[in-house]
């Protein structure tokens, strides 16, 4: 499987767990995940604030950051303390808000995006969708 799972936060979640997801969005979009690079780093919050002010420039960390490179690749960095306080802070599953982000982030590199109301719409119904079927 393309999928490349770097745990530098040491989180205890499962890279099983990661990939079903993923198959999941791969499968509802109707895209062949064997034609994809998909490389997903877990990270504490500092390693998502140093990379979000490099190529956002933003000074603190994201829960959720993606890249997309070509020939159908990305990277999807997660950070996950953020996700921990964000999950708290919503009264919401660890489990269930990150997998939530992941398909956000992988959503952003199969070419979802946000920038118009008819863009975001189209992205949040199928983003919906997806965690509801989660």
């Amino acid at each position: 499987m393309p999928i490349l799972i770097n745990n530098l936060y040491g989180s205890r979640i499962s890279s099983s767990f990661i990939k079903k997801d993923c198959q999941k969005v791969f499968g509802k979009t109707k895209k062949k995940l064997s034609a994809w690079q998909i490389s997903i780093a877990l990270v504490g919050s500092q390693e998502s604030k140093k990379i979000n002010q490099k190529y956002r420039n933003k000074n603190k960390p994201a829960t959720v950051l993606s890249f997309v490179y070509p020939k159908k690749s990305g990277e999807i960095i997660l950070a996950i303390p953020e996700i921990k306080k964000r999950s708290k802070a919503e009264k919401r599953n660890f489990a269930d808000v990150f997998s939530h982000l992941l398909i956000h982030g992988l959503l952003h590199i199969l070419g979802y995006c946000h920038d118009s109301r008819q863009s975001a719409r189209k992205m949040e119904e199928l983003e919906k969708s997806l965690v509801k079927d989660l």
